[in-house]
């Protein structure tokens, strides 16, 4: 017997040797799609990418994506939340949206909440265990009347529970956020709705929520030309320049007003006038401090796309490294359960890094999207910012097809 079973490892591991892979090498076990009916265009389903798009608790995986609602205009858009059983996609839930994607995110005990603006107003959708069964029941928030259309609505939670709500305003200059935190204590909205000014306008908001009321948050800074004293180098030219990155912290949520502390941008030059500096992921790792990956073109990047992976804490850059082209503009970060970093990149390979800070990355592991093909704004993964604790699982779901009306689920072992 122990030598049919010497000889079983050692059959083994020549099949493994022979694939180029190790036993810890990452591994792509599902590749599939959930839908490919999704709302398409102008804030459709595959927009943003700042929001939580899935979560996987004890019950399994479970994803939300938004159809538009045939001659209602782009303002008129149901989610749907469904859950992976049995290797098949089932709808749980849906209700009303506005233009933009809803954000999923679940808390300690499993329970599900969808995030969405509907009718210029922010609603949730709390799910309730009924015989074995998830039901979605609407729960009000309170708000204000914001006559907002592109509110860039974004949520996350804590790993104690608090749940987080963010919007911006139309306004360019000066800027604002309006956000919201609910304790899980009594399960109700803290306080009415909270204001933070800023110099220009950010949108596209990670919501970094940590223990004990701390919150981060990263943006993008988003407004036309005119409002930074810049005139557009052609007429047809996009209106917007997305060239800046700022970070905002508060200790205390409950007590503390959320203040910036971090800036960066690419600045107008003559040679490249449309600068990018943009928040592509924002993650905080188990030391408490902001990893963001950023895209970069102007002067600091030579005026070529790069990608960067940043480490930020107290307002400065503690390490920087420039990302190998093979990374991608969507690319995302992940840590696992012992801590150790990954790359997900854009085309859906693994690079595994071998520090502790996600900095030096070792040999790229080839997975690839199969036959599809990834649109904007890339690959969403659960991640602990949505309530999924990290594991040595990747959930995740992109865009992909004709008009990126697809909505491609996956999972990745990593080891």
């Amino acid at each position: 017997m122990i030598i049919q079973a010497l000889y079983t490892i050692v059959i083994l591991s020549t099949a493994v040797a022979a694939m180029g892979q190790t036993p810890d090498s990452p591994v792509r076990e599902v590749l599939e799609c959930i839908t490919d009916q999704t709302a398409v265009g102008d804030g459709g389903n595959n927009w943003g990418g700042h929001q939580p798009r899935i979560v996987r608790t004890a019950d399994g995986v479970f994803a939300v994506h938004i159809t538009r609602n045939p001659g209602q205009g782009v303002l008129a858009c149901t989610w749907h939340l469904m859950h992976r059983c049995n290797a098949e996609w089932q709808q749980i839930g849906e209700g009303p949206s506005d233009r933009d994607p809803v954000s999923l995110v679940a808390d300690r005990d499993g329970r599900l909440m969808v995030l969405s603006y509907a009718n210029r107003h922010p609603c949730m959708w709390q799910s309730q265990k009924r015989n074995g069964r998830h039901v979605m029941v609407e729960e009000k928030i309170p708000w204000v009347d914001s006559k907002n259309d592109f509110p860039y609505l974004g949520a996350g939670i804590s790993r104690d529970g608090c749940l987080y709500l963010i919007t911006t305003t139309t306004r360019f200059k000066p800027g604002k956020f309006i956000w919201a935190r609910r304790s899980p204590g009594h399960g109700e909205w803290t306080w009415d709705v909270q204001t933070t000014v800023t110099d220009y306008r950010y949108c596209y908001a990670y919501l970094l929520p940590c223990q004990a009321g701390r919150l981060v948050v990263a943006a993008t800074r988003d407004v036309p030309f005119g409002s930074l004293g810049l005139e557009k180098p052609k007429a047809d030219d996009f209106d917007f320049l997305f060239n800046g990155v700022g970070v905002w912290h508060t200790e205390d949520s409950l007590s503390a007003p959320m203040r910036q502390t971090f800036f960066m941008a690419e600045e107008w030059t003559e040679r490249w006038p449309y600068p990018d500096c943009r928040v592509q992921d924002g993650v905080i790792d188990k030391q408490g401090r902001l990893h963001l990956i950023v895209n970069r073109k102007g002067p600091t990047s030579d005026f070529s796309d790069a990608t960067y992976h940043l480490i930020v804490d107290k307002g400065r850059i503690l390490k920087e490294t420039r990302l190998p082209s093979e990374a991608g503009y969507y690319c995302r970060l992940v840590q696992d359960s012992v801590g150790r970093w990954y790359i997900l990149t854009h085309w859906g390979d693994i690079w595994p890094a071998t520090d502790r800070d996600g900095m030096v990355l070792g040999e790229i592991v080839k997975l690839g999207w199969g036959d599809y093909d990834v649109h904007y704004a890339g690959p969403m993964i659960a991640a602990p910012r949505g309530g999924t604790n990290w594991s040595d699982i990747i959930d995740g779901v992109f865009p992909a097809g004709e008009q990126a009306a697809q909505w491609v689920y996956f999972r990745i072992r990593l080891r």
